[in-house]
């Protein structure tokens, strides 16, 4: 029998009501299919019928059905289902449903567990119900504190909101495992305060996401230790905003990378203080791409030494000459002039020309 048409009906004489219905088993054809069934029919299918992924549709469509027949039907489903997926099918609509009696069945589920995929799907619906109350946030402690699988830590922390997550203590952050920093959700990295960040180690930050780093406030990044800024990779250090650039302080920013320095947007450049330059490194300087060192300001470039104007590239040079060439700054692009000591040959004319004598 084919589908012709946009829209068809087909009938079919039936003796008596049918029990269940299947249309497209196996799930063959590309489509966004409505299918309206009565909760008998769905609890029928969830049982009998032997196409896994019908199974775990009708598990996840009782999520509409909030009664005792459906939860005693999902309690089943995920204590005994022949396969985990019908299980977590069963577990995300226990959660969907809400209720004391349904929670607790997750509870008693993922304690009796022993499949990783099952436990996940219990703790996520669990922590992402409608009533999050002081016992779940114990419980999802608890199970980021001991359970021994990763991926059920992680949805552990990310089913955590952040007035749970504020409430930990530095010690129980600093036990995160990489991989439960890594499910942190950008609000909650934004809420954690400086003690709670600190807790974190260098090896935390390495695994940062860039939307991660992106939620770290001007705040936060100030009371950052140079290891921890230093293992952040330079695509994270790009999404400082130009106020967090700003509040490092010099031993902050000489701890950043010349990778990190090489990726610094012309935003984040033009933000860079005298007292950052004053102390930074060849390889730092020579780092910054020639769009960066022509949006330096002109304190930054006052705040230089001779050595480290030595330093830069022809190019870089070239990019100052468009720095310091404008009217407005030429009374003090000449201080600058004066203190570089670059070859002769290889400094622009426009730059040759502002020398003092």
């Amino acid at each position: 029998m084919w589908v012709e048409k946009k829209e068809q009906d087909f009938y079919f004489p039936c003796e008596t009501r049918p029990r269940l219905v299947v249309f497209d088993k196996g799930h063959h054809v590309f489509k966004l299919l409505r299918f309206p069934k009565s909760q008998q029919e769905l609890i029928y299918q969830l049982q009998h019928d032997n196409d896994l992924l019908g199974r775990m549709r009708a598990a996840r469509e009782l999520a509409g059905y909030k009664n005792d027949e459906t939860i005693n039907a999902l309690q089943q489903a995920v204590n005994s289902a022949d396969h985990r997926a019908v299980r977590m099918a069963a577990a995300v609509s226990l959660g969907e449903i809400g209720q004391e009696e349904a929670r607790q069945i997750l509870l008693d589920a993922y304690q009796n567990s022993q499949d990783t995929h099952v436990r996940r799907a219990c703790v996520w619906a669990i922590g992402n119900g409608k009533k999050v109350d002081d016992g779940i946030v114990n419980f999802l402690r608890e199970v980021i504190a001991n359970d021994p699988s990763y991926f059920v830590g992680a949805a552990a922390v990310r089913a955590l909101g952040t007035d749970a997550l504020a409430g930990m203590t530095s010690a129980q952050i600093s036990s995160f495992t990489t991989g439960q920093v890594k499910a942190l959700t950008t609000n909650q990295v934004a809420s954690l305060d400086s003690g709670d960040l600190n807790a974190l180690t260098s090896d935390d930050f390495a695994v940062f996401s860039t939307a991660q780093a992106a939620a770290l406030t001007s705040a936060q990044i100030d009371t950052m230790t140079t290891d921890d800024l230093a293992a952040l990779g330079a695509a994270n250090v790009r999404m400082f905003s130009t106020a967090s650039v700003a509040v490092l302080d010099s031993a902050q920013f000489n701890a950043l990378t010349t990778a990190q320095f090489a990726a610094l947007t012309t935003a984040q450049a033009g933000a860079i203080t005298s007292a950052q330059t004053a102390t930074m490194a060849s390889d730092d300087l020579q780092a910054l791409t020639t769009a960066n060192v022509k949006v330096l300001g002109t304190d930054a470039l006052h705040g230089m030494t001779s050595a480290q104007m030595v330093a830069f590239t022809t190019a870089q040079v070239k990019a100052l000459t468009s720095a310091v060439g404008s009217a407005s700054r030429a009374a003090r692009a000449g201080s600058y002039a004066t203190r570089c000591e670059v070859k002769r040959d290889e400094v622009p004319r426009s730059v040759s020309s502002l020398q003092a004598t």
